[in-house]
C-alpha cells in the first residue's frame, strides 16, 4: 500500500519556521569504480549517501517563516527537517538551504520551493515523530 506524507516541519534553533505543504526526497549513492587489474567486467559500489528535499511552500514574501528560510540559506544555517507518513512513523534529519525559488502559471498562486541538502543520514522513528 503507497504511503502518503503529510507537510514537512523546517525548524531553525528548536523553532519552527516554516511548514511545507509538499516535497519531493530524493537518496542518492555516489557510484565508484573498485574493478581490479585483469578483471574482464568492471565492478562498481556505492562510497558516500546522500540526500536532498525539495519543499513546496505558498509564496508569501512578508511571512516571518519565509524570511527565516531566506536568512537560513544566506548565514548557511543548518535546518532540522522532519515528517511523518500516514502510518504515523517519523523521519527526520539536518539540511542546509541550498536554492529558493518562485513558480506559478497564469491564475494560480504562487509557489516557493526551497531546496534542501541533507548533512547525515535520514533519521526514521516507527511510530512517532
Amino acid at each position: 500500500m503507497a504511503k502518503h506524507a503529510e507537510d514537512v516541519t523546517l525548524s531553525l534553533g528548536g523553532s519552527v519556521v516554516g511548514i511545507g505543504q509538499g516535497f519531493d526526497l530524493s537518496l542518492v549513492g555516489n557510484e565508484v569504480e573498485e574493478t581490479g587489474l585483469g578483471n574482464q567486467w568492471k565492478r562498481f559500489g556505492i562510497a558516500d549517501l546522500e540526500w536532498t528535499m525539495d519543499v513546496d511552500d505558498l509564496w508569501n514574501p512578508t511571512d516571518a517563516a519565509f524570511i527565516a528560510i531566506q536568512t537560513a540559506f544566506a548565514t548557511k544555517a543548518s535546518l532540522a527537517v522532519q515528517w511523518n507518513d500516514d502510518d504515523g512513523n517519523g523521519h527526520s534529519g539536518t539540511a542546509l538551504v541550498t536554492a529558493l525559488g518562485h513558480r506559478t502559471a497564469i491564475g494560480e498562486a504562487v509557489t516557493t520551493t526551497i531546496s534542501l541538502r541533507g548533512h547525515g543520514p535520514i533519521v526514521n522513528n516507527p511510530g512517532g515523530s
